[in-house]
């Protein structure tokens, strides 16, 4: 079940990261993009909380008015709002909230209220990326990097939710222009996220000087941190600041298989990225024929056929087909990776003999799996920001 797990999220991340930050764990529905749907917002204290006597949980609330966000006629002269939600106060444990509402037929409708600490920069740390709205990729990851290690957990995660959302053509660009000194913090703190190495050691990777490979290596032998999820952009980060050391580590970590699945599946990663983003880094052809030297590691197998399948790497064909023959490779998603791979393959005597094989077999099996592999092929349309139900 574990393996399956992790080839679920290998499926999900890898049609994904064509549009979105390759080394990023979040995704998803930012506090800008939800703020562009909303009618009005507002920051303020609760005040006055009461229960309806006739419906549990529910009932009234006033907010006092500390900051507009984004404006509404319907606030206009207010200092006071009541809304139609109960939110308990604890005197002990003052909250403050962040309201998201509409207006319909001139009544408010707050749909959401998030709870911050009194001294929460979130209501200028929203108004700021307002007001970045319209600007370019870059200027805007510049604007949500200073937030990346804020206090206030909600604030750092929108920040590097953003960073998430972005293509890497964007990213590019301006992360080489980020304080290498500052990431390197980051990175040697050990009580910064570990779900933040990949875009800490990405990051670092563009703008970092030689001298800085080594809080990356320092890294990927750190054994609290080597099996964490994010080591892929650590790698790469590594790879692009140091091209011949860095494919050397590189190479060494996909080939050792006394390391752990997860740590060469970082690097198989890593691999996947510079493959399709960074062939000025380390050619495909060398990044090809080694991820193919993995073909006798039978836990990763499956994957690394698929990758070289969607790489058209048809120089291992033979080796490819024969796999399944072996009893430590006759697996079910080996088999099905292997086909797969072969229904691509152009023409090769030895895989058409394999295929008319498998087809006098199991017909149904090749036709459907064919069937499968044909609609995969249809490129899918770029992910649209989500909206609010209703919307």
């Amino acid at each position: 079940m574990k393996r399956f797990a992790v080839g679920l999220v290998f499926l999900a991340l890898f049609t994904s990261e064509i549009w979105s930050c390759p080394f990023c764990n979040s995704t998803g529905v930012t506090l800008a993009q939800e703020a562009a749907s909303a009618s009005l917002i507002v920051f303020g204290s609760p005040r006055n909380a009461r229960l309806d006597p006739r419906e549990f949980s529910q009932g009234t609330t006033e907010i006092e008015i500390e900051k507009v966000i984004k404006s509404h006629p319907i606030l206009e002269g207010k200092k006071v709002i009541s809304i139609s939600k109960f939110l308990p106060v604890d005197p002990k444990q003052p909250m403050k909230f962040l309201i998201f509402g509409d207006v319909y037929k001139g009544e408010l409708d707050a749909y959401r209220g998030t709870p911050f600490k009194p001294d929460s920069k979130i209501a200028t740390y929203l108004q700021g990326a307002l007001a970045l709205k319209d600007k370019s990729a870059g200027e805007r990851l510049r604007y949500y990097f200073d937030f990346l290690d804020d206090s206030d957990v909600e604030i750092a995660q929108d920040a590097y939710t953003e960073f998430g959302n972005v293509e890497y053509k964007d990213f590019r660009p301006v992360a080489e222009k980020f304080p290498a000194e500052k990431v390197v913090a980051w990175l040697n703190n050990s009580a910064s996220p570990v779900s933040r190495l990949g875009l800490y050691g990405s990051i670092l990777g563009h703008c970092g000087k030689p001298e800085h490979a080594a809080t990356l290596r320092a890294v990927l032998s750190d054994p609290e941190r080597m099996f964490t999820g994010g080591v892929d952009g650590v790698f790469a980060g590594l790879t692009i600041l140091d091209p011949k050391g860095g494919w050397e580590t590189l190479e060494k970590a996909l080939l050792d298989k006394s390391k752990e699945y997860l740590y060469r599946y970082a690097a198989l990663r890593a691999c996947r990225f510079i493959w399709e983003f960074r062939p000025d880094v380390v050619p495909r052809s060398t990044v090809t024929a080694t991820v193919a030297k993995m073909l006798d590691q039978v836990d990763l197998a499956d994957i690394v056929i698929e990758d070289l399948r969607k790489w058209g790497y048809w120089e291992v064909a033979s080796q490819i087909i024969e796999l399944p023959t072996k009893s430590s490779h006759d697996t079910v998603l080996i088999r099905r990776a292997v086909l797969r791979y072969a229904l691509q393959c152009p023409d090769n005597p030895v895989v058409g003999r394999y295929l008319a094989d498998q087809r006098s077999k199991n017909a149904t099996w090749v036709n459907e799996v064919d069937s499968l592999l044909k609609q995969e092929s249809i490129a899918p349309s770029p992910p649209t920001p989500a909206t609010k139900a209703g919307k």
